[in-house]
This record gives C-alpha cells, sequence and structure tokens, in this order.
C-alpha cells in the first residue's frame, strides 16, 4: 500500500485506487480483493501488514481476498513483437503463499489462492 513503491513500479500514484475502494467499503458493498504478489516486490512482510492496517482501520471486510502470483505470460508477446521485456519479476513460491493466506485469515477473511 506503499504509495511510492506503487509509483515506482506502475508510474502511478495509488491515492485514487485506494479512495474508491474506501468508498465502496463505506458504501456497505460486496468486494473482492484481488492482490497480485510480486517475490520481492509486494510480498513481503511489513506490504502484508499494511493490508490488513488499512482494512481495519476501516472496518472493512471483503468478501474474499484472492491472492494471484504474478505470472510472466506477457514475455511471449514482447518476443512476438521483436521487443525486448525489461519486467524481470518471479512469482512468489508456495511456501510464502501459504504463510501470506494463513496470515490473512488469522484475521478472519475468506482467502483464496489463485
Amino acid at each position: 500500500m506503499d504509495p511510492v513503491k506503487h509509483r515506482e513500479f506502475t508510474g502511478e500514484s495509488n491515492e485514487l485506487i485506494l479512495d474508491n475502494l474506501g468508498f465502496l467499503f463505506e458504501q456497505g458493498a460486496a468486494v473482492d480483493l484481488r492482490l497480485t504478489l510480486i517475490d520481492g516486490v509486494n510480498d513481503d512482510d511489513g506490504y502484508i501488514q499494511s493490508i490488513t492496517e488499512w482494512l481495519r482501520e476501516r472496518r472493512a471486510e471483503p468478501r474474499q481476498i484472492t491472492l494471484l502470483s504474478y505470472h510472466n505470460f506477457g514475455r511471449e508477446k514482447y518476443a512476438k513483437l521483436g521487443r525486448q521485456c525489461t519486467q524481470n519479476y518471479k512469482k512468489p513460491d508456495e511456501q510464502r503463499l501459504m504463510q501470506i493466506k494463513e496470515y490473512l485469515a488469522n484475521f478472519g477473511y475468506l482467502v483464496s489462492l489463485n
């Protein structure tokens, strides 16, 4: 949820995303959170804790949290276009994903892996 890190990796602020998400929770919307996790980018304990802190501060109760492992399917598209792919990211290993799932589940969230 770090705005500096979000801008570094996406080129944009996450302020509007978080404002809109907060608005949905305030309105009582049934929200399914889908979190794409990238090894060494946003799968560390601090980042995961910041998610739970943000949710708890707002008394937000997502219907479900789905953890999505980063995938590099786009690399083939770059190759077909004759372009160099500069995104050399990896997905978190299964053990780490299970740790994150258990951590979030301990807060009472329904968590799935995809």
